[in-house]
């Protein structure tokens, strides 16, 4: 089903100004939930297209668990992958609340869930349109990303010297796994709640809130059994303690000089987001904390140049509904100030109680451009036109 929240028509009738009080009624594609076994389609998604036209996402849903893409051709039309998985037939007979769904950015996803079997972890990994599944000995994943086709996972331990952080080579063709023990920065063992990479780090956010890096040159020589500590001098300790729970997430952007780290916390109570400059020794706090009450989903996204932190609010009131609401603010990555009220709002034109528009985003790569995608309850709205790039992505426009 398209759906066009804007017509051709009405923008060439219109002022610019004009359609740019409409931010809320952008140019959309709204992709519904289609038959592959799954009541609540797109629980989580991410954008795994890389160059070409047309763009790529896959999707996660459940009750039953399945796995499935979303492929989209030059001019904006969408069908579903040809190869979709139901995950029980792949060691996955049950979803966390908060699925982890990472890509490489070169075409690699990897869904990392607790098997069907005690003690095991599932991995159904590697080519977006055609993933293979692994299973191995685990207590249930916390945070997963990757670093090139290594997936780093952490997991959680039932105690002192116990495996919580594997390594999977999603490119070997046998898929080995290195087991890892590792302690947090107060030589306890890790709990997470998310974990990104650098070219020589892996960053973890603790259930403490505390940042910290292992390096990667010291994890690639890991064992079972000799416990692999925090790297000297990149432990972050916020001012304020704030406890990170399911939905934060962290999102490292960087260039040749700055490295920062954006936290993007949920809690059953409250929320937040802090920028971090991985690149002071010890790392520190860019400014204060943003109150972000409700955010459950985040992504970074760069358009026309410039980059932007996308927050998803799927509880937010619209028109007087709770349907969700995604903020997107402005970010600038040689400063790593962060923008305190969002220079764009998008949700529904037409909100549905309970829609929940904005409980997981992403980017993908569209016709070679970066536009933003949006999953709500058993719908997934592409956009390709926003204020933020006005130029319509699709070729050719309609």
């Amino acid at each position: 089903m398209k759906r066009f929240i804007l017509f051709a028509a009405a923008l060439t009738a219109c002022k610019w100004t004009d359609f740019d009080d409409l931010s809320n009624q952008t140019w959309a594609h709204s992709q519904s939930k289609p038959s592959i076994g799954s009541t609540d389609y797109a629980v989580s998604i991410v954008g795994v297209s890389t160059t070409g036209d047309g763009g790529l996402v896959s999707v996660v849903s459940t009750d039953s668990p399945t796995y499935s893409t979303i492929q989209y051709d030059a001019k904006g039309g969408s069908k579903i992958g040809d190869n979709t998985l139901k995950l029980g037939q792949h060691f996955i007979t049950s979803l966390s609340s908060k699925p982890i769904l990472v890509t490489d950015g070169m075409g690699d996803t990897a869904l990392v869930e607790k098997a069907i079997d005690a003690g095991q972890i599932a991995v159904v990994s590697g080519p977006a349109s055609q993933p293979g599944d692994l299973s191995f000995a685990g207590s249930p994943p916390q945070a997963a990303a990757f670093a090139g086709k290594i997936l780093y996972i952490a997991a959680s331990a039932p105690g002192p010297m116990m495996p919580n952080l594997f390594i999977v080579d999603v490119g070997a063709p046998t898929t080995p796994v290195r087991t890892c023990v590792v302690t947090d920065d107060t030589a306890m063992p890790l709990s997470a709640v998310a974990v990104a990479t650098t070219s020589d780090k892996v960053w973890v956010w603790s259930k403490s809130g505390n940042v910290f890096a292992y390096d990667q040159s010291a994890l690639g020589a890991c064992t079972a059994t000799t416990p692999i500590a925090v790297a000297a001098g990149t432990t972050f300790t916020p001012a304020a303690a704030f406890v990170p729970g399911t939905g934060s997430q962290m999102h490292v952007v960087q260039d040749a000089t700055h490295q920062y780290a954006v936290l993007v916390g949920s809690s059953q109570t409250s929320g937040e987001v802090q920028v971090v400059d991985l690149k002071a020794s010890p790392p520190a706090a860019v400014g204060s904390p943003m109150v972000a009450t409700g955010v459950l989903s985040s992504t970074i996204a760069s358009f026309d140049a410039m980059t932007y932190v996308v927050l998803g609010f799927p509880q937010n009131p619209v028109k007087n509904v709770n349907a969700g609401e995604v903020q997107i603010f402005d970010f600038d990555p040689t400063s790593g100030t962060l923008g305190t009220t969002p220079v764009e709002s998008l949700s529904d034109a037409q909100p549905d109680s309970g829609e929940l528009f904005g409980r997981d985003v992403t980017t993908m790569q569209f016709n070679g451009k970066t536009v933003l995608v949006i999953a709500a309850s058993n719908e997934v709205f592409s956009y390709y036109r926003t204020t933020l790039y006005p130029t319509d992505t699709r070729n050719p426009p309609p």
